[in-house]
């Protein structure tokens, strides 16, 4: 398994609150679109939207390579 960078754990967790926040503003990603840190942003944004649903989702970022990070499900709540 890939250990995960701090930097991406933070990045991960930065769009996780912003996911639950479901606002538009809050949707926004900062980074440049097929980045590694935009990919660690947008999953953590959606797996932070999932909560605020009542839906089940994860917990923490992906800790190795997958083409499909939304629909992981490591650590599932």
């Amino acid at each position: 398994m890939k250990a995960i960078r701090r930097n991406e754990r933070e990045i991960w967790s930065e769009g996780f609150a912003h996911g639950q926040a479901l606002s538009e503003v809050a949707g926004v990603c900062l980074y440049p679109h097929g980045s590694v840190e935009a990919d660690a942003w947008l999953d953590g944004w959606y797996q932070g939207a999932l909560k605020t649903d009542g839906l089940s989702y994860r917990d923490g970022p992906v800790t190795e390579p997958d083409t499909n990070l939304v629909w992981r499900n490591e650590s599932w709540h």
